[in-house]
């Protein structure tokens, strides 16, 4: 069966073989980055920073709520439909 061959991720590695992982020297540059940078706005801006962070709050549970949803598929009632909940709508047959 010639026609019938199948490829293989090591075939062609650039379809659904293995991701990439980012090294760890990358990760390591990263994180001592956002370290200086939090470090440096603490002792040189710390009012401003205490100012700000009742807006982050809001703007953050926002963010969350709306992007938190994109599983629901159409929102809370289809997700609440789905699991079997009452949907308030009467479907019986009333002949």
């Amino acid at each position: 069966m010639t026609g019938d061959h199948q490829p293989h991720s090591a075939d062609h590695p650039g379809e659904g073989g293995p991701r990439r992982r980012m090294p760890v020297t990358a990760w390591l540059i990263i994180g001592i980055s956002v370290l200086g940078i939090a470090i440096y706005l603490f002792i040189d801006h710390l009012p401003h920073v205490v100012a700000v962070l009742p807006y982050v709050a809001i703007i953050g549970m926002a963010a969350m709520h709306l992007f938190g949803h994109r599983h629901h598929t159409g929102g809370h009632d289809s997700d609440h439909r789905r699991h079997g909940g009452d949907s308030g709508i009467d479907t019986r047959d009333s002949s």
